[in-house]
């Protein structure tokens, strides 16, 4: 202990053996003085907490997880979807993979092929050429096809088979276009390597097997597994015929609508 007022240090004591002060004043002036610094160590220790987890991204981990598990079951074993009917969400996804990976496999490939044959030409025609909104308009009509599939599909089991909703179509359905991803990212490996005939050979093979495979297996599945007014071999032909009829009509708006902004546009230019 040591005197506030001489200096004194002495062992114990309450007062100063030298100048007769009081050592209890020194000892509460010096907790006085200590405490603001141990709360403040104390209030910094309770501020300084580790960063917690961002909930967005975690639940994005957490649902890459569950579909790539979701992928690799019915990878192995498709049909196993038509007991469970119960992955809605990652049907959902499948379809959206499907969709966006066959428009960057196409860009890819038609980018690749024209700089193969056009040389450094390409790159001056190709600078104009907005990747973003190829790929998004390319996209979007992938999935307005994917979606006339689905009504055709709807349509007939409607009508003369069990009477699925949408919900059920769509789960079973984008279970099913599994393979078919797998076939358009061997397409894209081609792509890389330059062997754009066996590219185009395996995108056009997943695109049939998503118009015309997968909905005629499907439809064979339903209609055999219920009662239905149609033999399954007249349901594959008249799914062909629906989802022909469904194309052209989407197709020719599509058509008409595009005609017409380019009529306007080439009227507002010669005014």
């Amino acid at each position: 202990m040591q005197c506030a007022n001489c200096g004194n240090e002495q062992a114990t004591g309450k007062f100063c053996g030298k100048c007769g002060a009081a050592m209890e004043a020194t000892s509460q002036q010096v907790n006085t003085t200590n405490a603001p610094q141990n709360e403040y160590t104390v209030n910094t220790q309770q501020t300084v907490q580790p960063g917690e987890p961002n909930v967005h991204v975690e639940k994005v981990k957490e649902t890459s997880k569950q579909y790539w598990s979701y992928y690799l079951r019915y990878l192995k074993n498709p049909t196993a979807i038509l007991q469970s009917g119960h992955e809605f969400i990652n049907g959902i996804i499948s379809i959206v993979i499907f969709a966006l990976l066959s428009s960057i496999t196409v860009y890819t490939l038609v980018v690749q092929i024209f700089k193969a044959t056009m040389g450094g030409f390409a790159e001056l025609l190709l600078e104009d050429v907005n990747w973003f909104s190829t790929i998004a308009s390319s996209f979007f009509f992938t999935l307005l096809s994917m979606a006339i599939v689905v009504v055709s599909m709807f349509l007939i089991t409607k009508f003369f088979g069990p009477d699925f909703s949408f919900k059920t179509i769509i789960t079973h359905y984008g279970a099913l276009l599994n393979g078919a991803i797998v076939v358009l990212v061997a397409g894209l490996l081609l792509i890389l390597v330059k062997a754009f005939v066996f590219a185009t050979i395996l995108i056009i093979a997943a695109s049939v097997i998503a118009t015309l495979v997968v909905p005629l297996y499907l439809m064979g599945r339903y209609l055999t597994q219920r009662a239905t007014t149609i033999d399954p071999f007249y349901s594959y032909i008249l799914y062909i015929v629906v989802f022909s009829i469904l194309t052209a009509i989407v197709g020719g708006i599509i058509m008409d609508s595009t005609i017409g902004e380019l009529i306007n546009e080439i009227s507002l230019d010669s005014l």
